[in-house]
């Protein structure tokens, strides 16, 4: 199977494209030096050159203060884009993997979320992703919309990458650092995000999933569990509660994979379990 895939040189995106790449043809859009995204010609001409049997969209702004600061930015990378992916792709039959994120949702339950609960995105960033999510919809109707939680991994830049960064601070002699009790998710690995791809590329079952680890975890325990497994000490990090960000963030984003695993039959495992890989990995690359 060809896979053409953007994002290529981003967190999720760098595994992506390396694990499809054992058993696809893979071509990989690493940056705008690549290919120009906002370009509509650009890719509409790139797509149906190479006529893969699928494209899978990844790029896009992550940082949530970055695209409050620049809706305009931020509703052309994230929301424009991947419309005019799905339009093209529609247009030449070609399935389509978007990938979304749980910021479509408030954050305000005590339960995780399933696909068909009601969407209120809080910020900007969230707002971009929800109408993408429509637009892809509505353009390609061989879509797949998947939605993840916070993610991690050993790629994507020691300036970018928050574990890496946590782990910079903490080699520089660092103690007590701060992280939230009250954000809650249901951290993923993206190494297991990209292997449960794999299921997806051979489905005809078009929708909108979930796909995440399991158990869920504030960002106080999560890093608390990295630092620890790194073999830094109980004062590594320290709790704290969120207070007023640029950028309203949403409390309680918890994911319910069931219907994927289902679906699919690709169980997840414990973002604790991916995690322990995740340090071997960073480790390796040390």
């Amino acid at each position: 199977m060809k896979i053409m895939l953007d994002g290529g040189n981003g967190l999720l995106g760098y595994d992506v494209a390396k694990i499809l790449s054992e058993h696809h043809e893979t071509v990989v859009i690493k940056g705008r030096k690549d290919l120009d995204l906002n370009d509509f010609n650009a890719l509409r001409e790139k797509i149906g050159s190479e006529k893969p049997d699928c494209y899978i969209h990844i790029a896009g702004i992550k940082d949530v203060d970055d695209a409050q600061r620049d809706p305009v930015g931020a509703y052309a990378l994230n929301t424009i884009v991947p419309a005019n992916i799905a339009l093209i792709t529609g247009n030449m039959g070609i399935p389509m993997i978007h990938i979304s994120s749980g910021a479509v949702f408030d954050g305000n339950t005590d339960r995780p979320y399933k696909e068909n609960d009601p969407v209120a995105p809080v910020n900007t960033y969230g707002h971009t992703k929800l109408k993408a999510e429509e637009l892809v919809r509505y353009f390609n109707p061989k879509s797949f919309v998947i939605r993840v939680p916070l993610l991690f991994g050993a790629h994507g830049g020691k300036d970018r990458n928050p574990i890496l960064k946590m782990l910079n601070r903490l080699e520089a002699g660092e103690r007590d650092l701060l992280y939230t009790t009250d954000q809650i998710s249901n951290p993923t690995y993206v190494v297991d995000i990209a292997y449960a791809l794999e299921e997806v590329l051979e489905s005809d079952k078009y929708g909108t999933y979930h796909l995440c680890n399991t158990t869920a975890a504030s960002r106080y325990e999560y890093f608390s569990y990295i630092a620890q497994k790194m073999g830094y000490g109980e004062d590594a990090t320290k709790p704290c509660l969120m207070g007023v960000k640029f950028a309203p963030r949403e409390k309680n984003v918890v994911l319910d994979g069931s219907l994927f695993e289902k679906t699919f039959h690709h169980p997840m495992r414990t973002w604790m379990e991916a995690m322990d890989d995740c340090i071997e990995e960073i480790k390796t690359h040390k």
